[in-house]
């Protein structure tokens, strides 16, 4: 594989780059093709050339091939690799659908409608190369415009979201904490072809056991400002040290943590950073979100009650704008 960057510039998962090397792909970085050689109508090597990085006034990179690195891979085919793009061949100049300069359809971010009424777009068409949930999501937006479009009359989206305090049964145990991450088997490397799915399935066994090692991310610890005594026994009992108490002459953040400090303690954030009088007055709990297992310990040893671990949920609601009246 020739590819004109650096290894780590590669536009693939780590999960995907040690499977192509399992394989058996040797990988060519920092170097471009130059041309196809070849002899009697055959592919015999392909000439590559290294490249390095230029930068403009501006400070914007380039990469441009270096003269005399010419180099040799043998080989018998050459698999070119160009990316791919959406065909809008079946696009007319009379439809009224603009397209962009990057070859995409163009749509409002919202309703996803297209610049000829009654046409919508959305997915890799609209956005470029993205996620399938993300073109679920497109669907969802386009079909609630479509019946707007179609029985004249506006809607929004309401979110209605909610915590539900959870007992500890609901929470992981140390057991299943304890249980290391297991991939599935993969096919022999001498059975894979084009068409052979590589990764296997779990047992059943196997498979509840790695289920039951989910971290129930939607399960949060709550904070009660009002309850807490600043003992520091939560911080403590972490297993993770993802807790940590500071004082609000130290901390700093967005127009976000402003408000809350502001409805708080009815004062802005850098008054507690100015005067070392008040640097200690007021007190943050800040929390490591990418260290919490959502073992509970922190809630169990709370005195006071201040912490509690709740559920997260939410479901929408489409209101209908009728006529002055919502339904």
């Amino acid at each position: 594989m020739v590819y004109r960057g650096t290894r780590e510039e590669m536009r693939a998962s780590q999960e995907e780059l040690d499977g192509a090397l399992e394989e058996g792909t040797i990988l060519h970085t920092g170097t471009v093709p130059n041309r196809i050689l070849g002899k009697d109508g055959r592919v015999t090597g392909l000439e590559i050339m290294a490249t390095r990085s230029r930068y403009d006034a501006s400070g914007r990179r380039s990469l441009e091939t270096v003269p005399g690195t010419e180099s040799i891979i043998d080989c018998t085919s050459v698999i070119m690799a160009i990316g791919q793009e959406s065909d809008l061949s079946f696009i007319r100049p009379g439809d009224g659908i603009d397209i962009s300069p990057r070859r995409t359809i163009v749509a409002d971010d919202e309703t996803l409608a297209t610049t000829r009424p009654g046409v919508y777009a959305g997915g890799d068409v609209v956005f470029g190369p993205r996620t399938l949930i993300e073109a679920v999501a497109d669907g969802h937006k386009a079909a609630r415009a479509m019946d707007s479009f179609i029985k004249r009359e506006r809607h929004h989206v309401v979110v209605r979201a909610q915590m539900t305090p959870v007992s500890s049964g609901d929470l992981p145990g140390p057991v299943s904490r304890q249980v290391q991450r297991q991939d599935p088997g993969k096919i022999a490397l001498d059975r894979r072809t084009g068409i052979a799915e590589v990764e296997m399935a779990y047992d059943a066994a196997t498979a509840r056991e790695q289920a039951g090692r989910c971290l129930k991310c939607h399960i949060q610890t709550v904070f009660d400002g009002d309850k807490c005594i600043l003992c520091g026994g939560c911080v403590d009992v972490c297993p993770w040290d993802c807790l940590k108490m500071v004082g609000l002459g130290s901390i700093s953040g967005d127009r976000r943590v402003e408000e809350v400090v502001r409805a708080r303690y009815g004062r802005p954030l850098d008054e507690f950073q100015e005067s070392p009088a008040t640097q200690q007055a007021g007190t943050a709990m800040l929390k490591d979100e990418t260290r919490c297992t959502r073992c509970g310990l922190c809630a169990a040893r709370c005195p006071t009650g201040a912490i509690t671990m709740e559920a997260f949920s939410f479901e929408e609601l489409v209101v209908r704008d009728s006529g002055g009246n919502e339904t």
